[in-house]
């Protein structure tokens, strides 16, 4: 056989391994839509609904899958959300209407991200520089961005107040659409899109996504390959705070007003989901399609099983087993050289 042969098969071997989360999303998509009242699950305006609930978590997966595939981890994500969510509510609230000109999330998103990107290079620099672990950095940075952000609150919400367009379009980020009526496609969900492309092609594309995933397999051979890991590492997580960030905004329109105690516990969704697509948690391997399969089972599973109406107990034992079996398969796979 030839050499040709082989690696050709190998190549398609490898894409049925990395993509075979998707039968399990088409599983689940089918189940439930034969077991919903009326097919309800299956009908174009509940659809519509999971893609646009699930875009917050795709944002904030993709930027993790970043951090994860240098061998990392990031478990602030939750009160950089929270933090940004409140700093752009403030920024708004407290400056008079059309302060910031006829589309004021030019202004705020690009202040947002760059305060993302800055917390996640000072989370760089401890990992790096100070040699502290990864999971240690990052729930220090946790406890600090959920302590800062109840300071800066006083522990309350932040709501608009009287009509204001400012607001207005900052909330539209969250839960406004795009294009004709009769598509009624989701502000979020673009903006999820156009993230997973960004993420795709810095990955697959650049120099970049290619030390990551050397960084993730072998860490000290890249180094004495003369690659700069620090400066890679500090990118890699200043990109993923500054989709943070992004995600944080959306969240915030999503919800309408800006809580400070917003997204608690959503790192475990955000790790799950990475490693549910597919991202080994050793780093080195994965790819943004696999990420979003993940989001997607995470938001399939969570819409079905509540349209069923299962008490939260059933819902938690159902979801852990299909998890489970998911990432199950997708071990099988890899260990049969699929």
């Amino acid at each position: 056989m030839s050499d040709g042969t082989v690696e050709q098969r190998e190549r398609s071997r490898a894409r049925l391994r990395d993509f075979g989360i998707y039968g399990v999303l088409l599983l689940l998509v089918a189940f439930f839509g034969t077991c919903t009242r009326n097919h309800a699950f299956i009908q174009r305006a509940n659809l519509l609904d999971v893609l646009k609930q699930s875009s917050v978590l795709a944002v904030a997966a993709i930027g993790m899958t970043f951090v994860v595939l240098t061998g990392g981890i990031d478990l602030a994500v939750g009160s950089v959300m929270a933090l940004v969510g409140v700093l752009a509510a403030l920024a708004v609230r407290h400056t008079e209407p059309g302060t910031f000109g006829d589309w004021p999330w030019l202004v705020v998103l690009p202040a947002a991200l760059a305060f993302g990107f800055l917390w996640g290079g000072a989370t760089a620099a401890f990992i790096t520089r100070l040699a502290i672990p990864p999971l240690v950095t990052t729930l220090g940075t946790m406890a600090v961005g959920r302590g800062v952000v109840q300071w800066i609150t006083g522990a309350e919400a932040v709501r608009g107040g009287a009509p204001d367009g400012d607001w207005d379009a900052l909330v539209w980020l969250g839960q406004g659409f795009l294009g004709p009526s009769e598509w009624n496609l989701a502000a979020p969900a673009a903006v999820a899109s156009a993230v997973a492309l960004v993420g795709a092609f810095l990955l697959h594309r650049t120099t970049f996504g290619t030390y990551l995933y050397g960084i993730g397999c072998n860490e000290e051979a890249c180094r004495l390959s003369g690659v700069d890991v620090r400066r890679v590492k500090a990118l890699a997580y200043g990109f993923a705070g500054a989709v943070f960030a992004l995600a944080g905004v959306m969240n915030f329109g999503r919800m309408g007003y800006a809580l400070p105690a917003a997204a608690s516990g959503f790192e475990l969704d955000v790790v799950t989901a990475v490693v549910l697509g597919g991202v080994s948690i050793t780093g080195g391997e994965g790819h943004v399609a696999g990420v979003i399969a993940g989001v997607l089972i995470l938001g399939v599973l969570e819409n079905g099983l509540i349209m069923m109406n299962l008490q939260f107990y059933e819902i938690a034992v159902i979801k852990g087993a299909v998890l489970l079996a998911a990432v199950a398969l997708d071990r099988s796979l890899r260990r049969r050289g699929v």
